[in-house]
């Protein structure tokens, strides 16, 4: 069974706030999917140009005078997906809300960023983060010389250290041990911030940026994770196909529910959970589950497949599946659905009933064998990622008279076994005869 994935280009919009402090440096994210041929514009929502960059380089000849000298972008990283926007020197007129368009070949994208700007006793920053993906602490400082940092939690907890142009690991936590980096290009131009990988739990916190050059400097990041639990799941209720999709999570703020027919929107919620029916099953359906708090985006995607029967089998494929993966194998008849197999990157774990009919060709296929008339029904094949879950459903139908037809063609086959030696038995005692009767004949 070979599972096809819809890609289609979302226009998102997501918001988050930032506080800064006065006469100090911020950095307001963004970040996108790499792509080709960025196009990347900063404004206000006063529609203040604040910075401009397409055909691979800053383009100012358009930015505002209050931003003038103020602002930059970390050019060596847009290609890895960072359009974040640096403003030094804060002023308390830089309180506003802040727009981030990205555009490349694949699609765009748009952020909308709260800038608050406190005075120095009130300054921190909260960053929240999704549970088992990446996040980037910020912290930016005025470019000097001979640059020492210090990420700690606490007095002497170290995250990540560097001084002497390199990443300083010795006293690292363990904690954090392959999990932390930094931006090493991008620190002799203010930017010391940390990427934390395979976030856990436990790393919420309150981290500790410091950094020495001619001046010193201290910014403190609270760090929030929260666990985003999304699923699709399908119910029949009076011959209708029902297809749900929620989130499960503490911060629900503006989660966005989406649904598209053939990539077509239909239908649009904010919420935590949103229901679709199935209208026309020769469609494909996809909902988007968008959380602007993380930034995250979460596919689920269903479709009827047409069943292809090979050596009276059928089979439910994962060649897609990189990384971590699930699948499950159901088979529906009327009411009554039943586990078939499911699978992960372990052995499969099949269902007893099935367990001489199934071959597991390799580690992400399943396929079973011996189809016969009862097993006509529903199979369906469920596979779920990261960052997306697909549905696939096979409506398959096997008739007796095949089977009849495969029985009949097996009794031909004993029939002429068995009349062979009949036939072979009287032409045997003919040429008997005929030799006899050779030695009979008179010599000429």
């Amino acid at each position: 069974m070979v599972v096809v994935f819809l890609i289609f280009c979302i226009f998102e919009v997501t918001q988050g706030v930032i506080v800064g402090e006065l006469n100090s440096d911020v950095i307001l994210p963004c970040f996108f999917i790499p792509g080709v041929d960025e196009v990347i514009h900063w404004t206000t929502s006063n529609k203040k140009i604040v910075h401009s960059f397409y055909t691979s380089k800053d383009q100012l000849e358009y930015q505002d005078n209050d931003y003038s000298r103020r602002t930059s972008l970390f050019v060596t990283e847009i290609s890895k997906g960072n359009a974040s926007l640096l403003i030094r020197d804060l002023k308390k007129s830089d309180e506003n809300t802040y727009k981030c368009y990205v555009g490349t070949r694949i699609g765009k994208k748009e952020v909308d960023i709260t800038l608050n700007v406190i005075g120095k006793k009130q300054a921190g920053v909260i960053v929240v983060g999704e549970l088992n993906k990446n996040v980037i602490l910020p912290c930016s400082f005025t470019p000097g010389d001979d640059e020492v940092i210090h990420w700690i939690i606490g007095e002497d907890k170290y995250v990540i250290s560097y001084y002497h142009n390199k990443d300083q690991l010795e006293n690292q936590d363990k904690d954090y041990v392959g999990r932390t980096a930094l931006f090493n290009n991008e620190i002799s131009k203010g930017n010391a911030s940390l990427q934390i990988r395979n976030l856990r739990k436990s790393d919420e916190n309150t981290y500790n940026c410091y950094v020495g050059t001619r001046t010193e400097k201290t910014e403190y990041i609270t760090l929030q994770v929260i666990d985003l639990q999304q699923t699709m799941e399908y119910k029949w209720d009076h011959n209708s196909l029902h297809l749900t999709c929620s989130v499960n999570t503490s911060t629900s703020e503006g989660i966005t529910i989406t649904w598209y027919e053939n990539n077509q929107e239909v239908q649009k919620n904010q919420s935590t959970k949103s229901s679709y029916i199935v209208r026309n099953e020769s469609l494909t359906y996809q909902c988007t589950i968008y959380s602007p708090t993380v930034q995250s985006s979460w596919t689920g995607s269903w479709r009827m497949k047409e069943p292809i029967m090979k050596d009276d089998s059928i089979t439910c494929d994962c060649n897609f599946c990189n990384g971590t993966f699930n699948s499950k194998w159901y088979f529906k008849k009327g009411t009554h659905e039943v586990e078939i197999a499911s699978m992960d990157k372990s052995f499969p774990i099949i269902s007893t009933e099935y367990k001489d009919r199934i071959d597991n060709l390799n580690k992400h296929n399943l396929t079973l064998r011996k189809l016969g008339p009862s097993d006509s029904g529903n199979y369906i094949c469920v596979i779920k990622m990261e960052q997306n879950m697909d549905i696939e459903m096979t409506a398959v139908s096997i008739s007796g008279e095949n089977e009849n037809h495969k029985l009949n063609a097996k009794s031909h086959r004993k029939r002429w076994i068995l009349l062979v030696p009949f036939i072979l038995v009287p032409l045997g005692a003919i040429f008997k005869i005929l030799k006899d009767m050779k030695k009979a004949r008179p010599n000429e």
